[in-house]
């Protein structure tokens, strides 16, 4: 027990928790995106668009980037509280 009389455990358990729904709700929604941008390339490719193929890699790159700084993120936080 810390001075409040808290359970530090308990509270490191929880701050746990909520950083494997973090990486979960991060996994799930990054991929969706993705998933969306490669519909949006194939759309590009079919109706042979360039500009909407271009626009659908470019924002794959930027969501790949973002989902890995997340990540990284996320990992080092969950370290921190080990």
């Amino acid at each position: 027990m810390n001075a409040n009389g808290t359970n530090t455990s308990t509270t490191v358990q929880r701050d746990a928790d909520k950083q494997r729904i973090a990486m979960r709700v991060l996994t799930i929604g990054m991929s969706v995106g993705i998933l969306s941008l490669i519909v949006l390339f194939v759309a590009g490719v079919v109706t042979g668009s360039a500009p909407m193929m271009v626009a659908a890699s470019a924002s794959a790159a930027v969501v790949g980037a973002a989902w890995v700084a997340a990540y990284v993120g996320i990992r080092a936080k969950t370290r921190a509280l080990a």
